[in-house]
């Protein structure tokens, strides 16, 4: 109970410093998820065919310096409301993968109350149809775990347009079938994913118009917050932990990757902001597993971006010795329309990529949308190097960048040409290898030949058709390996420059191939 008041105190200082500064508009945080004790909060709703459904408690709070919007009454009269989402994700085996997500929760009636060591001045006279700066809003358990709950699929997280009422076709919103028993629209987690040993943790996270629409800057990217708990069996038992405020669960991986509480400095984490859109929160571990391997993970939770991903492509050095590729992604249910197909695979010379359809080709495909994170792996002869990833978008953009690609920087696979357990561009670095011509690979290996694309230590005839059959844009620009030029790393086109590339290097590869 004292760690309990002290984290709240803390809490409080930190948010009375945050409004102090202003926001010039609301801005919602979560600033507890669950109950004040340890064993309160949280609700086992029940199973159906090895289906677990939950829900938390989740105090909301305005530290911003305008009132937000929270229409009253049930139903609610318009969609200029928050929503809430709950999310469950399990660390196990030095990986963390979401296990299950709910519906969303339309919020109404705000209550206006003193919470978090926040000073609460509530509206007079009261009106429960906003959050004045200050305040907060509470919901039990069994309130954000209602059946009477709308798709994820409805909302613009980028935008925080949803169609209301939910389940509206006139409104632009789908057809809902009923809630199934016990389970429909609930958070929902297979019993197979709850596994002795492992850790687990909590996430709830709103989005709400104004902070985008009345916020400057908008307010909208602290919104999401986490809790780790425990189970016994099937059943949530306790929270092990206080919330963690303002962060996505994927942050739960460093803090928590050596233990509960232990931080795992090998874990590399990431963002992406794309313009005009939303957010993406990336992290990676590679792991030296003995064998002469390396283990590869890699997660990436989009927080709130209307674009969505489609694909996401790790770059690779020729010869990259990769195996037992891996992926995994969180069921959609209750009717939602988005498919569960799992990501294709694709392996090349240059790069892995995981995709699934293009929107073009199928809206409804298992595009990584808001609010859920999906994790990839594999093994790799090759030690780590900090590179550029790419995650490929999956709807056009609206406004802002055109740009259909993104990219972060995180471990990757790197060449070791010499053998000696170091990535080549960490030789070069440190001066332990030369590198004259600078091209990347250390004077004492044999040189690469880059026209090589087909890797027969010949550039010949094979390699001119592959550039002819992959002419035009790269659909995965960091796993194209016809597109050769004008530099070592292409230019995401496959063009004339590639072709005449593959003519000036025509014969046998010097120093024996790639």
């Amino acid at each position: 109970m004292v760690r309990l008041r002290l984290l709240a105190a803390s809490f409080a200082a930190a948010l009375a410093t945050t409004m102090m500064g202003g926001f010039g508009g609301p801005d919602l945080v979560i600033c507890r998820v669950g109950g004040t004790g340890t064993t309160n909060g949280f609700m086992n709703l029940g199973a159906s065919g090895g289906i677990r459904a939950y829900s938390a408690d989740s105090i909301t709070c305005n530290i911003g310096d305008l009132l937000c919007t929270w229409d009253a009454g049930l139903p609610e009269p318009d969609n200029n409301h928050p929503i809430i989402s709950q999310t469950m994700f399990r660390l196990s085996g030095g990986r963390l993968t979401q296990i299950g997500q709910s519906w969303i929760k339309h919020a109404g009636n705000s209550t206006n109350q003193p919470e978090c060591g926040l000073t609460c001045v509530p509206p007079n006279p009261a009106n429960n149809a906003i959050l004045v700066p200050g305040c907060c809003d509470a919901y039990n358990a069994l309130t954000n775990g209602t059946q009477f709950a709308g798709p994820k699929s409805e909302v613009n997280p980028a935008t925080g347009v949803f169609p209301y009422p939910f389940c509206s076709p006139p409104d632009g919103g789908m057809t809902c079938p009923s809630a199934a028993a016990t389970i429909g629209r609930r958070l929902q987690v297979k019993e197979s994913d709850i596994i002795a040993g492992a850790q687990y943790f909590f996430q709830i996270h709103l989005i709400t118009p104004d902070e985008i629409n009345l916020a400057s800057p908008r307010t909208d990217m602290n919104n999401a917050s986490y809790r780790p708990l425990a189970y016994s069996g099937f059943n949530i038992s306790s929270w092990t932990g206080p919330t963690v405020s303002n962060m996505p669960a994927i942050k739960a991986w460093k803090l928590n990757g050596l233990g509960p509480g232990i931080s795992d400095p090998n874990v590399i984490e990431a963002q992406i902001d794309v313009p005009g859109d939303g957010r993406f929160y990336l992290a990676a571990k590679a792991s030296n597993i003995g064998g002469g391997l390396w283990q590869y993970d890699y997660a990436v939770q989009n927080y709130n971006s209307h674009r969505a991903a489609q694909s996401f492509t790790v770059p690779l050095p020729t010869n990259h010795g990769v195996s037992a590729m891996g992926f995994t992604d969180v069921d959609y249910h209750s009717g939602e329309p988005q498919s569960g197909t799992d990501w294709m695979q694709t392996l090349t010379s240059s790069g892995m990529t995981w995709s699934t359809d293009a929107f073009t080709a199928n809206p409804n495909a298992n595009a990584m949308r808001w609010d859920t994170m999906y994790t990839f792996r594999f093994q790799s002869t090759k030690p780590p190097a900090t590179r550029t990833v790419q995650i490929g978008m999956f709807r056009t953009a609206a406004v802002g960048s055109p740009d259909m690609f993104v990219s972060a920087t995180l471990p990757v696979p790197d060449a070791d040409c010499n053998g000696n357990g170091i990535a080549d561009s960490i030789d070069i670095a440190n001066a332990t290898s030369a590198d004259a011509n600078g091209d990347g690979v250390p004077d004492e290996c044999p040189q690469p030949c880059y026209a090589d694309i087909n890797l027969d230590a010949t550039v010949d005839v094979n390699d001119l058709l592959s550039v002819i059959t992959a002419w035009g844009p790269c659909m995965f620009p960091f796993n194209c390996p016809a597109d050769v030029a004008p530099t070592l790393s292409g230019d995401g086109q496959v063009d004339v420059n590639d072709l005449l590339s593959i003519i000036t290097s025509w014969g046998p590869c010097l120093g024996g191939g790639p």
